[in-house]
């Protein structure tokens, strides 16, 4: 409280011929209690900034692995344990959090299961694009697999050039996995952008496939910008159809001749 509302206070309950001999024995008093306040002040330690931890290469592996499969897979600790044929969950628990470090034969179950990069489980190195992307020559290796082919279109440009991407998507049993085909597509052109979802046609003629199997989807923002910089991993179902690029890819599919 304020020295001068105490005082003002004293000054009531003792109003009277007292009241001027109390003065110079508060001020005393209050002068005395500064003094202290400050000594105790300069008695306590000083308070350091706390210095970040610097992570060991067990974490640096554990961050990666947990960005993987929560934020690019979305896949739940038992789903990932599953994958792994792991039979306690909590043992992925162990490696992301870096108690353990993640086994070399997990990184390569993992190398296989999500197509990625051989570089991803390298902490030194920084990763951007984690999955790899395949060539038109691995279409028909895919559709043998049973993987269908999804053709995810963009938001963007749409006057223009309604770019998309060819991925190649399998689900059994919650999990999902998917390949990203290397080569844009662009359902308004002649040329290049045509030849690559010609591709894919004639691999599915091959297969024995008519238009319907290819899913022709609408993508938005968010999930455009991760296909464009190769983290893009996630569920794909439920989707949404793009009329206008299916009304061109069932009209290029009808008239393709090998």
């Amino acid at each position: 409280m304020n020295d001068n509302i105490i005082w003002a206070v004293a000054s009531v309950i003792f109003s009277g011929c007292a009241t001027p001999f109390l003065r110079p024995l508060w001020d005393k008093l209050s002068k005395k209690s500064s003094v202290i306040s400050s000594a105790e002040l300069e008695s306590r330690p000083e308070i350091l900034p706390i210095e970040s931890k610097e992570l060991n290469y067990r974490e640096k592996l554990g961050i990666r692995h947990r960005e993987l499969r929560l934020n690019l897979a979305g896949f739940t600790l038992a789903q990932m344990s599953e994958i792994y044929s792991l039979e306690e969950a909590s043992k992925i628990e162990e490696y992301e959090s870096g108690e353990q470090e993640l086994p070399k034969k997990l990184m390569n179950v993992a190398n296989k299961y999500f197509n990625l990069k051989s570089e991803y489980f390298d902490p030194e190195i920084e990763e951007l694009f984690p999955f790899r992307s395949i060539s038109s020559s691995e279409y028909e290796f895919y559709l043998a697999k049973g993987y269908k082919p999804y053709i995810m279109c963009s938001p963007n440009e749409r006057e223009w050039n309604l770019f998309a991407y060819i991925y190649f998507y399998y689900e059994k049993n919650g999990l999902h996995q998917m390949v990203k085909s290397n080569e844009i597509a662009r359902f308004k052109s002649g040329d290049t952008g045509k030849h690559n979802v010609e591709r894919l046609i004639y691999n599915m003629k091959l297969m024995g496939y008519d238009q319907n199997y290819a899913v022709v989807a609408k993508v938005n923002k968010e999930n455009w910008e991760l296909m464009e910089n190769n983290r893009f991993f996630k569920k794909i179902t439920p989707y949404s159809i793009d009329v206008e690029c299916m009304d061109i890819f069932d009209k290029w599919f009808n008239s393709y001749k090998k």
